[in-house]
């Protein structure tokens, strides 16, 4: 006859011993982890690349922006840069999935900072990037905004 399964205290205790075992695994205890998390005290400038006003790079090379996305669609992508003007770059289709329109419209005047890289042909702005940044200068109509 196997005692495994017989009595209720030892159904209970094949239950608890695992249980305990894995509480005991995660800790509980007062100890002070190894690792530390630091915040900088201060935001961060964005790169000096990233200019308020928008520039015209050269045929065939890039510039970068930064700034709060205000639109994200297929057609388009608008920018709220720092001199408080609104920016507006066009959508190449071969490049709208790589850019992840969904995920930057999600983000569309929630006061993420977004790095913006162009470039300008035939006449137009044309977004072929986008990163998002550490909040760049004061969101509109928050503290310490406009």
């Amino acid at each position: 006859m196997s005692l495994l399964f017989h009595t209720p205290l030892r159904r209970l205790a094949l239950l608890l011993i695992p249980a305990c075992l894995a509480l005991g695994a995660c800790g509980g205890g007062d100890e002070q982890p190894d690792t530390q998390v630091v915040v900088p005290a201060e935001e961060t400038a964005p790169p000096e690349a990233a200019t308020a006003t928008l520039t015209q790079p050269p045929a065939g090379e890039t510039a970068q922006v930064a700034g709060y996305l205000t639109l994200a669609s297929n057609q388009q992508v608008r920018l709220l840069t720092e001199d408080g003007q609104e920016q507006s770059f066009l959508v190449d289709p071969e490049n709208a999935e790589m850019l992840g329109i969904g995920h930057m419209a999600s983000h569309a005047n929630a006061g993420v900072g977004f790095l913006l890289t162009y470039e300008y042909k035939d006449d137009r702005y044309y977004v072929l990037g986008a990163s998002e940044i550490a909040p760049p200068f004061p969101f509109p109509g928050t503290e310490g905004g406009e």
